[in-house]
C-alpha cells in the first residue's frame, strides 16, 4: 500500500503548510479508506495469514 505524504499526515493528525499544501488537500473518505486497509494489513498480519518469520542468525558468545 503506497500513501502520499499528505495522506500519512493526516493519518497522525498533522497538518502540512508551506505553498505545497494548498494543493495537497486530502478528503475524508481518503483518509478514512487508507485508514481501513492500514488495519485489515495489520489484522491479516496479527492472524498470521500474510506474515513472513524470517529466523534471525545465532548470536555468538563473544558478541
Amino acid at each position: 500500500m503506497r500513501l502520499g505524504d499528505h495522506v500519512i499526515a493526516r493519518l497522525v493528525g498533522h497538518t502540512l503548510s508551506g505553498q505545497t499544501s494548498r494543493y495537497g488537500e486530502v478528503r475524508d473518505a481518503t483518509v478514512r479508506n487508507a485508514a481501513n486497509g492500514i488495519a485489515e494489513t495489520i489484522a491479516r498480519y496479527l492472524d498470521g495469514d500474510s506474515a513472513k518469520v524470517l529466523a534471525f542468525a545465532s548470536r555468538s558468545a563473544s558478541a
